[in-house]
């Protein structure tokens, strides 16, 4: 409902009725101060008795438009508050909790999808790579020293027992690299299955 603001125009013209013999509760509320504003339709009644009664037709307090002058407009909205369904609160909740899930879900395969299919492989063929090379040098440089002491055992010259410490590195050398290509091409093989298996 729409209402206006007390004016003393307003309290004047209601002042005016109840002296003049009008008699109406609300306008009495007015005049003693006990409401703080006054709906349209009881303005229009107030500015017909008061014209009615003065039959002054100059008045500001005849008509609605000139009466309102200094009043605000108020405007007030009942607004009633329904009782909250459970049952509507829990599927509300469930249907929030599931589009939660939906959205994480979402988020995981785009980081999922990222992520190179073949990492883990790549990952693992890394390590063995590390570790063949350090295994090489490990057994080169123990071959060095194994072949320069035979050779020093067998010769007198130490030249010659170098010589033969460079023969057991590449001998060592030769076996390490036959060994490497046999468990690379162990690995491609399991590596090829397992696609396969992945893929079927």
């Amino acid at each position: 409902s729409v209402k206006f603001t007390l004016s003393p125009l307003i309290k004047d013209a209601a002042r005016a009725v109840l002296l003049r013999g009008g008699d109406d509760d609300s306008f009495r509320k007015v005049v003693n101060g006990d409401v703080d504003r006054i709906s349209i339709g009881e303005l229009k009644r107030l500015t017909t008795l008061y014209h009615s009664i003065t039959k002054d037709e100059n008045s500001r307090c005849s008509y609605v438009h000139t009466i309102v002058a200094g009043s605000d407009l108020v405007s007030e909205f009942q607004h009633t508050s329904r009782p909250k369904n459970a049952e509507l609160e829990n599927r509300l909740h469930r249907l929030r909790l599931k589009q939660e899930q939906l959205e994480y879900d979402q988020m995981t395969s785009i980081l999922k999808s990222n992520v190179p299919a073949n990492a883990r492989e790549d990952a693992i063929m890394m390590k063995r790579s590390i570790s063949m090379g350090v295994n090489l040098i490990f057994s080169m440089i123990t071959a060095m020293v194994f072949g320069t002491f035979i050779g020093s055992k067998m010769f007198e010259s130490m030249a010659l027992a170098c010589v033969c410490g460079l023969i057991c590195t590449a001998c060592m050398l030769l076996v390490e690299t036959w060994l490497f290509l046999i468990q690379d091409e162990k690995a491609r093989a399991r590596s090829s299955a397992y696609s396969r298996n992945g893929s079927g």
